[in-house]
């Protein structure tokens, strides 16, 4: 008898585990779903890319990457001859999305490295202008 009640609460306890691990990842953002979130967005927005950037896991994050250089590299322009990839990119790691769009151009890429080294915020509005230019 007391082996029946012991089965019955471990099995109690592990439908419940199931349940509420199946509801957590639901819930967790993947590096896909935030791409196409943000590649579908009227205007790019960058204070929602960073509060997504964050709630991604490590390999999350490093897909994310992997897609944005992706689409940097796919040739689909959206404003001032850049791509979605390029300005999450110049967000992300500008002295990369100005080396894809220059096509590692030496003179913007290492202003913008010097830049980025210096306090991020500097490179990140570098990378923007060139983009737009």
């Amino acid at each position: 008898m007391k082996c029946i009640k012991l089965l019955s609460v471990l099995l109690a306890c592990l439908v419940i585990n199931v349940n509420s691990t199946a509801a957590v990842s639901a819930e967790k953002p993947t590096a896909k779903g935030v791409f196409e979130k943000i590649k579908n967005a009227k205007a790019f927005n960058e204070a929602e890319l960073k509060t997504d950037w964050q709630t991604l896991s490590l390999a999350q994050k490093s897909d994310f990457i992997r897609m944005a250089i992706n689409d940097a590299r796919s040739g689909n322009t959206v404003q001032g001859g850049a791509t979605i990839g390029e300005y999450i990119l110049a967000v992300l790691i500008p002295p990369v999305a100005v080396g894809l769009h220059t096509n590692w151009d030496t003179k913007p890429t290492l202003i913008n490295l010097v830049l980025t080294c210096l306090f991020w915020l500097p490179g990140v509005v570098h990378a923007i202008i060139v983009l737009e230019g």
